[in-house]
């Protein structure tokens, strides 16, 4: 496959909006609508921003069906499809190409620790079972696990592997995933996975942001990107800058659980998490509310 990339700029790590323990689908339709109508140019479903861990199976294919019927086909959607079982991350995935996603998003394998033997055997196995385009998702600080540049290499020359979400916070790996795929004349599509260094990766071949803040702010976010990969990349500090207290605030503890936070004091949706994932501490939501203050927000 290996085509070129359908997602590219400001794409959103959507929450997954609960209500008395329940998925609540008018707050979620509400929140799909503001990304759109602000400039965001993909969602992703089913993530870690979207506490999936926590999610049913049949509550993953209500949320994929609701979003693709209220999305119709106006920006892609990527769904989470990985696990820590192999066997799993298929029927996720399969799952997620017959609902309608445009591609997969597959973390490497958590809690088990493959080496990078098992880690390509994964994803090999996953690319050869379920046809849709696939981003690897390295995120060690909390899948343990990363990807070597050795291992990119060989999961370029598999046909569904079309990308990767980096979120090692370190742009120059991203830079040598960007040239390896030139070297191999691949379009290997590289999405950074952090806010907060998004501008950075952007100047190291990165397409894009899979990001947290565009949930509170998609405006701001969605012109961050435009401005850094048209080139304006002072333009594009300077307006990361004016709202660093937010995106600095929303990993005050584990992401969701501010953002969540900072989500019910706009109205946009509850702050209900589930166990193990709880409010935040009185520091924490002073710390919240004060940069949306600074930041305009309130």
């Amino acid at each position: 496959m290996n085509t070129t990339p359908v997602f590219r700029g400001a794409i959103s790590a959507l929450v997954t909006p609960f209500k008395n323990g329940e998925v609540d689908y008018k707050s979620l339709s509400n929140l799909i609508e503001r990304q759109i109508s602000y400039g965001i140019d993909g969602i992703v479903l089913c993530g870690s921003t979207g506490e999936c861990t926590t999610l049913e199976d049949d509550e993953r294919t209500s949320i994929i069906k609701h979003t693709v019927s209220v999305v119709s086909r106006r920006i892609p959607i990527m769904v989470g499809t990985g696990a820590s079982s192999t066997k799993r991350t298929i029927d996720y995935t399969k799952q997620a190409n017959e609902l309608g996603a445009d591609a997969a998003l597959i973390v490497t394998p958590y809690y088990n620790k493959p080496t990078q033997a098992g880690i390509f055997m994964h994803f090999k196995a996953v690319n050869d079972s379920a046809h849709i385009p696939i981003y690897v998702y390295t995120n060690p600080g909390r899948a343990v696990v990363s990807v070597t540049l050795d291992t990119f290499g060989l999961l370029m020359d598999l046909k569904n592997i079309v990308g990767v979400k980096e979120s090692t916070a370190n742009a120059k790996f991203a830079l040598s995933i960007s040239e390896l795929s030139s070297q191999k004349q691949i379009n290997f599509s590289i999405l950074c996975g952090d806010d907060s260094t998004a501008l950075e990766y952007n100047k190291n071949g990165s397409l894009g942001c899979i990001s947290v803040a565009s949930n509170l702010i998609p405006e701001v976010v969605s012109n961050i990107q435009k401005l850094s990969l048209n080139g304006s990349h002072d333009a594009a500090h300077a307006l990361y800058t004016q709202y660093e207290p937010i995106f600095s605030s929303l990993f005050v503890e584990s992401n969701p659980i501010p953002l969540k936070y900072a989500l019910s004091l706009r109205g946009q949706c509850t702050a209900e998490m589930r166990l193990p994932l709880v409010e935040p501490s009185d520091e924490s939501k002073a710390k919240i509310k004060n940069s949306m203050i600074q930041c305009g927000l309130l």
